[in-house]
């Protein structure tokens, strides 16, 4: 085959002069016999339409499927034990002595109040409700300090970043794992000020 060239008949009739056979241009400039072995090139652009959206169609249900088995392997771990009662960093961890230690005295304890060996000693002024004051999320820090309009004397946090993230309050330094909230009463030198670094995602509230 010669490019740009039309193929004549291989066999012609006796003295006359070969005829172009049945042929199609292909792409790199050359013709090819037409035939049941190599028919004419066909695009129907509607089927080819369809085609793409049904192809569409089975790559988002793969990417369904794909999506759908790592939730349940997630699920799946999680069951097994990747979060566990006592699952805590190794400094806030309880013995499990120490739990049944603190559950026999309480035991013992409240027996005592029940047969009136012991007196039952409440004291009202110790009972305590601490109201939300103030709230801020790592949108309102500055190089990754925020600043409240008052004093820190009890503190709620919630880290909600997929990394542990250390929160320096009162110039005490506490570590806070992932997806955990943690609240308490913060002693050291009073502050406004609270540092974050580690996590990128909180919400810290303010309590009195």
């Amino acid at each position: 085959m010669v490019v740009g060239r039309l193929n004549r008949e291989s066999n012609p009739v006796p003295g006359e002069k070969p005829g172009f056979t049945p042929q199609h241009k292909l792409l790199d400039g050359s013709f090819i016999d037409t035939g049941e072995i190599n028919p004419l090139p066909t695009k129907d652009e509607l089927v080819y339409q369809q085609l793409e959206s049904l192809k569409q169609l089975i790559d988002d249900q793969q990417t369904l499927t794909k999506k759908v088995e790592v939730i349940n392997q997630k699920a799946t771990q999680s069951v097994d034990g990747t979060v566990g009662i006592n699952n805590f960093p190794t400094d806030q961890k309880v013995s499990d002595s120490d739990v049944l230690a603190k559950l026999s005295e309480l035991d013992g304890k409240m027996s005592g109040i029940i047969d009136g060996s012991t007196p039952a000693d409440v004291n009202v002024l110790n009972i305590k409700s601490s109201s939300l004051q103030e709230q801020l999320t790592e949108t309102d820090a500055i190089t990754g300090t925020l600043t409240f309009s008052d004093f820190i004397k009890e503190i709620g946090i919630y880290n909600r970043d997929v990394s542990e993230g250390v929160f320096t309050v009162n110039n005490l330094a506490i570590t806070i794992p992932a997806d955990t909230f943690f609240q308490a009463e913060i002693g050291g030198t009073p502050s406004k000020t609270i540092d974050v670094t580690g996590s990128s995602s909180y919400i810290i509230g303010r309590y009195a």
